[in-house]
């Protein structure tokens, strides 16, 4: 999750989306968050059994990701793109109110 939410932030911090700092940017990002979604499934896979919230929000969270990445594309993001990242947020939550809850952080 760390992995994740730091290559999201220094993804964002490259600029607004459009500009051509975010769209040189895209590439890169759209090739480590799928190598984060398949190796973090893969760890998902082998540890089914944590609180079912806590793997259907992590399951959710994988996939949000890869749906974002398989649809996003350089230039000015579109109602889509900012409704799958958005949907990614919520699922990033219920990740992390759970482990919060059982005393992991990141």
């Amino acid at each position: 999750m760390k992995e994740n939410d730091d290559r999201s932030n220094a993804f964002l911090a490259t600029g607004e989306a459009g500009s051509p700092e975010r769209d040189a940017a895209l590439p890169k990002f759209v090739t480590d968050t799928r190598d984060w979604a398949r190796r973090t499934q893969q760890a998902l896979d082998a540890h089914d059994n944590p609180p079912r919230l806590t793997t259907r929000a992590l399951q959710r969270y994988i996939d949000d990701m890869q749906l974002f990445v398989a649809s996003v594309r350089p230039g000015a993001g579109t109602q889509y793109d900012e409704a799958a990242w958005t949907d990614s947020i919520v699922a990033y939550g219920g990740v992390l109110s759970t482990c919060q809850q059982i005393g992991i952080g990141w």
